[in-house]
């Protein structure tokens, strides 16, 4: 048959082309399956007992059968542990959670719809110890998998791409002319070498680490779990799979592991100190309690909830009103301990609260503070002089305790990381026997000019929560304050020194009322203007210097301060 013969066929590798693990590199997948691979936690030695054997076993049945499947692998191992799961259970476990930590890359399934829509053929090739029905589920799961298209994996084949055969097996089965035929994917051996050599036009697919995420890959490791690179597979896999934009890139490089591994510490540290009852102030805490309340199966003793408070409506509603409000909402108690999460009070209003509570007889309540520990636990961080984190160079330090950090830094989390469509709380009253809030109809008091569009604010809402769930199904939240210290804190510190060009973006328009004056957090300026300004009539005039200059400019800026431990 040459049915195919003029047809233009376009070919895929799977794994690290079409489909992104949310763990990164299939040694981080080892490190998962190790966790799930015995019926309670195991130790980090019998961890890595396994770990050891589970590779040596997938060598062991390549030997007897280089196209060796999932099966043949857990029937060569040879490591036994009475809380080891049977082989056949070991098996599914990894079907399962290789199922579990995929997800799409996005522009490819864009790029080969728009080829099916041409006419083309598809083709999903892989070398791989899955059966063809596993890599079926999960390629139709995300619609890579239409049925015109043709799916060939080695294992069930008897033949792999790596030497060839897989392709020549395709080619003589399905009458395909080399001419006519694309092949993309990411081996530089088997995508690109043996297929080009056959005739095939190959085509490198590169789903590269943001420079954020590259940092984190190469930390010293400082335990045998390898999470610093787990979590940047998390954000890269979420960057990969989203619509590309500047905005995912801050949510997923700096919101998102800030916000999930503190909230994390939060709870953890609210067990801890005997809360049975956490409040989040609303607006500035509206993303880090959604975040918190995905760990809430971890913590089923403590409840979480979200308060409409201010000062305004503190100062503006009666006493009576107020202890009527804090009871309504479970704050004013006699029998549990209560705290609240805000993000950079003065202490002014919990003081007003703790007071009025306990001339009232009731409990006074805890506070945990986020601008209050992010300043708090500022450190001189070290940069090499390609703007990465590495702890083992030591060219410049950067005290981050400086006054012009340390108030950019409450600006960013208000005005960027916590942006909503929610308005501030001026006041109570009480309608149809329960105290309403009152919103106020402008923002006027040290808050953001524009109201976040709530398409946007549920979008960021959407992408923490699977951040978070992530994070805890790929066991993150046990290292939460190690990822705090070592990855979220340093970055953040990092893009306040020498932030990058295409996340400022996602910040310019965004406006911030201090003192009663309007002003932009950045600015976009032409060269005289920051020649004679330089970005001082904005909160950010870091920010804005490097966001105007073009991009060798705002370098040797950037390493002109670095070098001279300066900040503007």
């Amino acid at each position: 048959m040459n049915r195919n013969k003029k047809t233009i066929i376009y070919s895929f590798d799977i794994f690290d082309t079409c489909i992104i693990r949310t763990c990164g590199s299939p040694e981080n997948f080892l490190q998962l399956l190790s966790i799930r691979a015995f019926k309670e936690r195991p130790s980090e030695n019998m961890r890595k007992l396994f770990l050891i054997d589970r590779q040596q076993a997938e060598h062991r049945a390549c030997q007897n059968n280089p196209h060796a499947n999932i099966f043949d692998i857990y029937n060569h191992l040879e490591f036994s542990h009475n809380s080891l799961l049977t082989h056949e259970e070991l098996a599914q476990v990894e079907i399962d959670l290789q199922k579990e930590v995929a997800r799409p890359v996005l522009h490819i399934q864009q790029q080969i719809a728009r080829l099916r829509q041409k006419g083309c053929k598809i083709v999903y090739i892989s070398d791989m110890y899955l059966p063809k029905s596993v890599l079926r589920e999960i390629l139709t799961k995300y619609d890579f998998l239409h049925p015109s298209d043709l799916l060939y994996v080695s294992c069930d084949e008897g033949c792999t791409k790596a030497n060839g055969e897989l392709f020549r097996f395709i080619k003589e089965k399905e009458c395909f002319d080399y001419r006519n035929w694309h092949h993309y994917g990411d081996n530089p051996n088997s995508d690109i070498k043996v297929p080009s050599l056959l005739g095939i036009h190959t085509h490198k697919v590169i789903n590269s680490y943001s420079k954020a995420q590259h940092s984190w890959l190469f930390l010293p490791k400082v335990c045998e779990y390898n999470y610093t690179s787990i979590i940047a597979g998390i954000s890269r896999s979420l960057t990969l799979s989203t619509q590309k934009n500047n905005r995912n890139n801050l949510i997923l490089d700096l919101i998102a592991p800030l916000y999930c591994s503190f909230a994390y510490n939060i709870v953890y540290k609210a067990k801890q100190d005997g809360i049975k009852r956490l409040f989040f102030f609303s607006r500035d805490t509206a993303q880090l309690y959604q975040a918190a309340l995905r760990f809430q199966s971890l913590f089923p003793e403590i409840e979480m909830r979200y308060i409409r408070i201010s000062r305004d409506s503190i100062k503006n509603t009666p006493e009576k009103k107020l202890i009527e409000f804090f009871l309504q909402e479970g704050l004013a108690c006699h029998d549990l301990h209560c705290a609240i999460v805000d993000s950079n009070s003065t202490g002014q209003t919990l003081f007003t609260i703790n007071k009025l509570l306990h001339k009232n007889g009731y409990n006074s309540v805890n506070r945990y503070n986020i601008i209050n520990y992010l300043t708090n636990n500022t450190y001189s961080y070290i940069y090499s002089d390609d703007k990465s984190y590495n702890p083992n160079h030591d060219y410049w330090l950067i005290d981050y305790t400086s006054s012009a950090s340390t108030f950019i830094i409450p600006v960013i989390i208000e005005a960027v990381f916590s942006a909503n469509s929610q308005k501030k709380t001026i006041a109570y009253i009480k309608k149809e026997g329960k105290i309403t809030p009152v919103f106020d109809s402008k923002n006027d008091d040290d808050c953001i000019e524009q109201i976040t569009p709530k398409v946007v604010e549920q979008h960021q809402t959407e992408l923490l929560k699977q951040y978070a769930d992530i994070f805890i199904s790929h066991n993150l939240h046990h290292y939460s304050e190690s990822i705090l210290h070592r990855i979220a804190l340093p970055t953040l510190f990092q893009f306040i020194h020498s932030p990058h060009k295409e996340i400022l973006q996602a910040i310019d328009g965004l406006s911030f009322i201090h003192q009663g004056v309007s002003k932009p957090i950045i600015e976009k300026q032409p060269f005289i203007k920051l020649f004679r300004i330089r970005g001082k009539n904005t909160l950010w005039p870091r920010g804005s210097v490097i966001y105007s200059l073009p991009e060798p400019l705002s370098n040797l800026f950037i390493k002109t301060r670095l070098k001279n431990n300066q900040l503007l």
